[in-house]
């Protein structure tokens, strides 16, 4: 009886040591599942985070891309100020880093082609998730509403009586007032068009104001520049991209002339752009013959940073070689591909391309224009001027005639891997 006591004892307590051991064993499971459990959590925790910044870095690559192009739009000079290469580095975004970079895939030169597209690229890092992406650009100029219009004022006008104003494109417009007291042969805008005198084409008196460029284009030209020893006066000469008889000829035919006096232009022939600075009460006077056509269509024929008054006498005369004893159409300025040695011809007497006096304009007489013509104060009519609008320096205006804005290549947009990858 004791013996079976005793063995059923034994028995009792193998079974309990073996239902602890199965306790501890189940108990160890548990801890090892509920441990995996935690990891296994915590991997998806970092690898949805990982997936969430790496979208976070996508998203702030393209922001970035746009915001390059805005920069680059308010920042006029980025042509020459800048570099091919990175051109932000480091920059903070939320809480990652951003750089750009900014290059020309057409022949790696920002500076000789504005028509040249871009491509820029931005690198995001957001918590160790890295994105990078390119886009090509191209620029898309849109030309100043002041380009629809044969003269164009920024200020007021007044034809005087006895005036015959003869515009062509879509006339003459002002952005105050038109006091009109002759005839003007086209069509007439301005905020008011008032006076006794008589407009052949349409009045619109609601039109809004228009920009007109100020002394920055001025500067623009003037930095391109061969400057002219003149200081009153420049008279029976030829200025070219390859003639220049004061010194070394312009590659674009721009000349300057910096004067503290009245200067006086007449006799002259010029295949490029004269770029003249008056100080404050002194004009530029364009008198008797001239003819003045830019050698770069994307260049205008004349600013003045300043006044001027145009009185050539362009239906009496002709830019005559005998009467200035000048040969207008040497071996470096021929005139329609044609160049001689003789001083026997003659020439149209106006000037051709853009016009653009910063301050006042005076016209007079019969001076001839082939082209537009832009003035950023009052405009005075005299005599029998006529504008013949020239439609393709609106269709592509001179350099920094335009607004200028840039949109992205469609299907250029693609993401690129890092330097370091």
């Amino acid at each position: 009886m004791r013996s079976v006591l005793l063995r059923n004892g034994h028995i009792a307590r193998r079974r309990r040591a073996s239902m602890y051991l199965v306790t501890m064993l189940c108990s160890a499971l548990v801890s090892v599942i509920g441990l995996s459990a935690m990891f296994s959590v915590r991997a998806q925790r970092h690898i949805v985070e990982g997936d969430v910044n790496l979208v976070r870095a996508r998203l702030y690559a393209s922001s970035v891309l746009e915001l390059g192009l805005e920069r680059l739009e308010r920042r006029t000079d980025w042509r020459t100020a800048l570099t091919q290469g990175t051109w932000v580095s480091d920059r903070d975004i939320d809480d990652g880093k951003y750089a750009v970079t900014l290059v020309d895939p057409v022949d790696g030169d920002f500076t000789n082609n504005n028509t040249d597209s871009l491509r820029l690229t931005a690198y995001v890092v957001i918590d160790g998730s890295r994105y990078a992406l390119r886009a090509n650009a191209t620029p898309d100029y849109q030309p100043i509403d002041a380009l629809r219009f044969a003269i164009h004022t920024a200020s007021n006008a007044n034809v005087r009586a006895g005036t015959i104003l003869r515009v062509g494109g879509d006339g003459i417009s002002a952005n105050t007032a038109i006091a009109n007291n002759g005839a003007i042969l086209g069509s007439a805008e301005a905020n008011s068009v008032g006076g006794g005198g008589t407009v052949t084409g349409s009045t619109d008196t609601a039109a809004a104001a228009k920009t007109v460029p100020g002394t920055e284009v001025y500067d623009l030209y003037a930095a391109r520049a061969q400057p002219l020893p003149v200081t009153n006066l420049l008279e029976a000469v030829v200025l070219s991209p390859n003639n220049n008889p004061y010194g070394t000829p312009s590659p674009d035919g721009v000349y300057s002339i910096d004067s503290t006096t009245d200067v006086v232009l007449r006799g002259v022939r010029i295949v490029g752009t004269l770029v003249v600075n008056l100080r404050s009460g002194r004009s530029l006077q364009i008198v008797d013959t001239v003819l003045i056509t830019p050698a770069r269509p994307d260049y205008p024929a004349l600013i003045v940073n300043g006044d001027a008054e145009i009185e050539i006498l362009s239906g009496a005369k002709q830019l005559d070689e005998t009467e200035w004893a000048v040969n207008f159409n040497p071996v470096g300025a021929p005139y329609s591909a044609e160049a001689d040695l003789d001083q026997k011809d003659a020439y149209p007497n106006e000037i051709q391309g853009l016009v653009h006096v910063t301050g006042s304009l005076a016209l007079d007489n019969t001076a001839a224009f082939r082209g537009i013509v832009l003035a950023g104060d009052r405009v005075v009519v005299n005599g029998s001027p006529q504008i013949d609008y020239d439609a393709t320096l609106y269709a592509n205006p001179p350099e920094g005639y335009y607004d200028l804005h840039y949109r992205f290549v469609r299907g250029s947009l693609e993401q690129v891997a890092f330097p370091s990858d």
